[in-house]
């Protein structure tokens, strides 16, 4: 099969993005990961190959792009996504996964600029409200401990 479009780094980014993206996210993170992967890139890849309701697998989440690029990709079109990410590195999973989720989905500031977060906000998204506050719990009760 021949493809039949060409994937510029103006419409999926490229990793030098995907770095300063993780580090405004989580200013803390640099030199963590070298090839992060880019948040439009997993956006362009879940919506060719997903459903607005489908569950997303990523057994190597490291920095947490595919989650974020979930939660954005179900703010741009009222989809219902859900994801399950895997992280073995007990202290990459704290320090980044978690935290770039946490902060994606709370908000976060650049500079002077404060980040929306990512919260659905429309009436359909309603049990997506619900898996972002079991999302949210999940990291308080981490916290916790």
């Amino acid at each position: 099969i021949v493809p039949g479009s060409l994937w510029m780094h103006e419409d999926v980014s490229h990793n030098q993005e995907a770095r300063q993206t993780l580090k405004k996210i989580i200013p803390d993170s640099d030199g963590v990961f070298e090839t992060p992967k880019p948040t439009k890139l997993l956006k362009r890849i879940i919506q060719l190959s997903t459903s607005k309701d489908d569950i997303i697998l990523d057994s190597f989440a490291g920095s947490g792009t595919t989650g974020h690029a979930v939660l954005e990709l179900n703010k741009e079109d009222e989809g219902n996504r859900k994801f399950i990410l895997i992280e073995m590195e007990p202290k990459i999973c704290n320090d980044v996964t978690a935290k770039r989720l946490k902060n994606v989905i709370k908000g976060y500031i650049v500079g002077n600029k404060k980040i929306k977060k990512l919260e659905a906000t429309t009436k359909k998204n309603e049990t997506n409200q619900q898996n972002t506050r079991n999302w949210q719990n999940l990291l308080a009760e981490k916290e916790a401990q």
